[in-house]
């Protein structure tokens, strides 16, 4: 396994109200979980993190880790309970966590104030 970037594509991502954007990554990371690539939609939104899986392994004796976007919910990397494998670029990966969506919003520089 070469831990470099490869070729980089547009895949398919749903948040958690439906809606459709694509997001950019390492082809070998959308296809480990199953992304559909989609070049069409929308780009994700400013101040918004994905939801994904924590991922490491040990190459030739070095932890390598990965953080991958997974594209539903429903995803089944993403919605176990337990460890899954992930296969990225020939290597398996174990996964060690996950993390759901995040949002933040700009700083109001009226301070709240309705003007």
């Amino acid at each position: 396994m070469s831990n470099t970037l490869g070729d980089r594509r547009y895949f398919r991502y749903v948040d958690d109200t439906g809606r459709q954007f694509k997001y950019l990554t390492d082809q070998d990371l959308g296809e480990a979980v199953g992304a559909l690539l989609d070049d069409e939609s929308p780009d994700l939104p400013r101040r918004f993190r994905p939801r994904g899986v924590y991922c490491q392994a040990t190459v030739d004796g070095k932890r390598v880790r990965k953080y991958v976007i997974c594209p539903t919910a429903g995803n089944a990397v993403y919605a176990s309970n337990v460890s899954q494998g992930v296969t990225i670029d020939g290597t398996t990966f174990s996964t060690t966590g996950r993390r759901g969506e995040r949002v933040s919003f700009g700083s109001n520089p009226s301070g709240g104030a309705i003007v």
